[in-house]
């Protein structure tokens, strides 16, 4: 609802929404929802990788993964190093930025690699004209849509918010896909409940709204 449009849902298209516990996507076609699946794993396994992988603590490899985080361990000098100390007082040594990336790069691969297996499944691998849009905070690492176009064999974009009003120009992010998509949901399904009318459904979405702003930095 928040990062598709009429003409993508109609051609065929798969949403890939990471999210922090876990990775899900949804596959539409002539316009409505063919398939969707659930993976236990996301933002916070691949921050737990990271920890394990350069010894560090949860906070700091969250951290360092947001700051530093790529998968694209090619592009990147073996001798460039993270010096912990800088964002976080645990946390004292150097380590690899090159070796996170291939951590990185090796748990989104597996991501990736498991909804193509999916999509083989249901007949649908290499036949969605329209690709397949990445949502989620995790999607932003650099070299995800690379990683993605190459696994899935499909064309691949971020999932920003469309059609959209209000304070869209505070939540233009794929992180807020699913935020607004569910506030749209709500919000179409109330106006076509019997239950509630059309006055109290625009008043309890623009309290909704209200409150998200105030989340808003």
């Amino acid at each position: 609802d928040a990062v598709l449009s009429k003409r993508q849902k109609e051609l065929g298209v798969v949403t890939i929404d990471i999210g922090a516990g876990c990775a899900s996507f949804a596959v539409f076609e002539e316009g409505t929802i063919l398939h969707s699946f659930s993976l236990p794993v996301g933002g916070e396994t691949i921050t737990n990788d990271v920890a394990i992988g350069l010894r560090t603590s949860i906070d700091t490899a969250e951290r360092i993964k947001i700051e530093y985080g790529s998968l694209l361990p090619d592009e990147i000098n073996e001798r460039e190093m993270i010096d912990l100390s800088s964002v976080s007082k645990v946390d004292t040594q150097t380590v690899s930025k090159r070796y996170m990336a291939e951590i990185m790069q090796a748990r989104y691969y597996e991501i990736f690699s498991l909804v193509q297996e999916e999509l083989q499944r249901i007949g649908r691998s290499g036949m969605l004209p329209a690709g397949a849009l990445l949502t989620g905070a995790a999607v932003k690492a650099p070299g995800a849509l690379d990683l993605a176009r190459d696994v899935l064999g499909l064309p691949v974009q971020m999932g920003f918010p469309v059609d959209i009003g209000g304070v869209i120009e505070k939540v233009d992010d794929p992180a807020y896909a699913t935020a607004l998509g569910t506030l749209v949901w709500g919000m179409r399904e109330g106006q076509n409940s019997p239950r509630i009318g059309g006055v109290q459904v625009k008043r309890a979405f623009n309290q909704v709204g209200s409150w998200f702003k105030s989340l808003l930095p």
